[in-house]
């Protein structure tokens, strides 16, 4: 949502066609659903999220998508790339702030 938010402003506009989101994990539901407003080009992430994942770990919009898709605007979306890196670095971040809590 930040980094939305940021090109939006920095770019001016709040439609970002002509970007690509690249993320850790798979995306959840409501951050599916904002890089829609956003018009995002495409999202690519890396390792899937069993709990929250929209994109088939958890919930199948993929198997939804007709139905799903904005009348005027479609995300490409491409996961597992560098899956087991993603993993690790989610992994160890939340190893980090469970020792902080």
């Amino acid at each position: 949502m930040q980094a939305m938010r940021g090109a939006a402003a920095q770019l001016g506009n709040w439609r970002l066609q002509n970007c690509d989101l690249y993320v850790t994990m798979e995306p959840c539901l409501m951050c599916l659903a904002t890089a829609q407003q956003f018009r995002l080009r495409s999202i690519v992430y890396g390792c899937p999220n069993d709990r929250l994942g929209a994109m088939g770990s958890r919930v199948d919009l993929q198997g939804l998508q007709e139905h799903l898709d904005h009348p005027f605007h479609r995300i490409e979306v491409f996961g597992g790339m560098l899956a087991e890196d993603c993993s690790q670095i989610v992994k160890i971040f939340f190893q980090q702030r469970r020792a902080k809590d």
